[in-house]
C-alpha cells in the first residue's frame, strides 16, 4: 500500500499489520525521523526501511536511534538493490514472528525455560546493539570499498573470542579448513574468502542468545532449548544486515543446516538450491565437532570423523564437498 503522507500511513498500521515499511526521510509534514518513531510505536515487529540522501546523514543517524531502522538506502538507489532489502525484510519478519510464536509455546513448560527464553527480539536488541552500531559505522566510512570484509569480520571474531562458552579455536578450524575445501573445489578466490569468512562467524548468532543454550553439548538440551539453539544461524543473519557486503558470508551461515537431500532446516532446500558456501561450512563444521568428540590417537580421530561425513555423502553433504574434504585433510595433514 502506498501513502501520500505519514500521517495517513500511520493511521492504517492501526488498522493493519504490514510486514515492511519504507519511508523516504524528506517528507511534508512529517519526517522520516518522526514518522519511523511513530510507526515502531504502533507496529514494533515491521521491518523499517529508510531512503535517504547524503545531505541527510546526520537526519538518518537520528532516524536509527529514535526510529529504530533495520536498514536504510542511501539515493539514488537500484531498483535490484531495493527489491533485495525488501524481500529480505519480509523474511526477516516473519522469521522474528516464527520465534515470538515459539517462545510462546516453550514459555509454558516451566519457570526456567520462561527466564531463559524471554522476549527474543528484545534479547537480539539487546545483546547485538554494540555490534550493529559498528557495524553501521564500518558500511559507511567504507560504502566506496566494499573489500573491508577482513575488518568486519575480525570485529565479529573478537566478540565471540572474548565470550567464554563458545571455542573461538573451534571457528579459526573451521574457516581453514572451509577456505582449503573451497580452494580443491576450484572455486573463486572471493568465494574462498567468503567462505572462510562464514566459517569464523558461524557461531556469531550465539552472541545473542543465553549461554545454558550452548555451554553444553546440543544432545543434552531439551526439544524446546534445541528448536532455539538451531535458530541462531537466522540471528547471525539479522546480525550482519547492516553489512550489505557480508551478504553472502550471511546466506551461507543461515543455510548451514540445510541437508543435500532437502531433509534440513530452516527452508528445506535440496542440492544446487543450498548455497555452495553452505554446503561447505555444513560439512567441514560436523567433521571438525567429530574430531572433539572422539577420543581417539590424532590420527584415528581424523580417519573417524572423515568416515562419519563420507557415511552421509548424498544425503547430507554434497558429494563434490565431501571428495575436496576428504582432499583438504589428506594435504593440511
Amino acid at each position: 500500500a502506498i501513502f501520500e503522507c505519514g500521517e495517513l500511513a500511520l493511521k492504517a498500521l492501526e488498522d493493519n499489520e504490514f510486514e515492511v515499511i519504507i519511508s523516504d526521510m524528506r517528507m511534508p509534514k512529517m519526517d522520516g525521523v518522526e514518522f519511523l518513531t511513530k510507526a515502531r510505536e504502533v507496529s514494533p515487529q515491521s521491518q523499517r526501511i529508510l531512503l535517504s540522501g547524503y545531505a541527510d546523514m546526520d537526519s538518518t543517524i537520528a532516524a536509527i536511534n529514535e526510529g529504530g531502522i533495520h536498514n536504510f538506502l542511501q539515493k539514488p538507489w537500484q531498483n535490484e538493490a531495493l527489491i533485495h532489502v525488501i524481500k529480505d525484510a519480509a523474511e526477516k519478519y516473519r522469521l522474528k514472528q516464527y520465534n515470538l510464536a515459539l517462545q510462546e509455546e516453550v514459555s509454558k513448560q516451566n519457570d526456567q525455560l520462561r527466564m531463559l527464553n524471554g522476549n527474543l527480539e528484545e534479547l537480539v536488541e539487546k545483546r547485538t546493539a554494540q555490534i550493529r552500531t559498528v557495524l553501521r559505522q564500518l558500511e559507511t566510512a567504507n560504502k566506496r570499498e566494499q573489500d573491508e570484509h577482513n575488518a568486519t569480520v575480525e570485529l565479529l571474531y573478537n566478540f565471540i573470542n572474548a565470550n567464554p562458552y563458545i571455542n573461538a579455536d573451534l571457528a579459526k578450524h573451521i574457516a581453514h579448513l572451509c577456505g582449503l575445501v573451497a580452494h580443491k573445489l576450484g572455486l573463486s578466490e572471493k568465494v574462498i574468502q567468503l567462505t572462510k569468512m562464514a566459517g569464523y562467524l558461524a557461531q556469531v548468532g550465539l552472541l545473542a542468545m543465553d549461554p545454558a543454550l550452548y555451554n553444553q553439548p546440543v544432545e543434552q538440551l531439551s526439544p524446546q532449548q534445541r528448536k532455539l539453539f538451531f535458530t541462531h544461524p537466522a540471528t547471525a543473519q539479522l546480525m550482519l544486515m547492516p553489512a550489505q557486503h557480508l551478504s553472502d558470508v550471511g546466506e551461507a551461515i543461515y543455510h548451514q543446516y540445510e541437508k543435500y537431500n532437502g531433509q534440513g532446516i530452516p527452508k528445506g532446500l535440496k542440492g544446487k538450491e543450498i548455497p555452495i558456501g553452505a554446503h561447505i561450512l555444513a560439512a567441514v563444521r560436523d567433521y571438525v565437532e567429530h574430531l572433539l568428540k572422539t577420543k581417539n590417537p590424532e590420527q584415528e580421530q581424523h580417519a573417524h570423523a572423515l568416515e562419519m561425513i563420507k557415511m552421509y555423502s548424498g544425503s547430507f553433504y554434497h558429494p563434490k564437498v565431501v571428495a575436496a574434504l576428504e582432499q583438504s585433510v589428506q594435504t593440511d595433514g
